[in-house]
């Protein structure tokens, strides 16, 4: 598991406002359940605290109250900085590939711009490079 240093406030704002959005969609839909950053992510290799992360409601609902190590989820965000970008970029896509995430958003604070990569097959293929906020569905 890799620790990372305090975070800036255009990253801590950035995921807090990914995190309530997309908590508000799921809510609303009830369609499953948000997480953002101490969700400790059990993969085969690695562990990992994503920025935010949701669980459709199926797997949303096999989660316990107690729970301490998450499966891995259908989406991952993960807001990048200097520091975090090469992890975020590699190791992070690699193992969330391969552990079927069906989807990875890489958000770009000061160019205000989100990577939205899908799982196609086994492969992630970016699908959209935003910059007005509008992903693929």
């Amino acid at each position: 598991m890799t620790v990372h240093s305090p975070a800036k406030k255009r990253h801590l704002e950035t995921v807090g406002n990914i995190s309530t959005l997309l908590k508000l969609f799921a809510q609303k839909r009830q369609i499953g359940k948000v997480f953002s950053e101490k969700a400790l992510i059990q993969l085969t290799h690695n562990d990992f605290e994503p920025d935010v992360c949701f669980f459709r409601k199926e797997k949303a609902q096999a989660l316990e109250e107690d729970q301490l190590f998450f499966p891995a989820p259908d989406l991952v965000v993960e807001v990048l900085s200097s520091g975090t970008q090469q992890l975020d970029r590699g190791v992070k896509l690699e193992d969330y590939q391969l552990h079927g995430v069906e989807q990875y958003w890489l958000v770009k604070t000061e160019q205000k711009t989100i990577e939205q990569y899908v799982l196609e097959g086994q492969q992630y293929q970016l699908v959209t490079k935003a910059r007005d906020g509008q992903l693929l569905a």
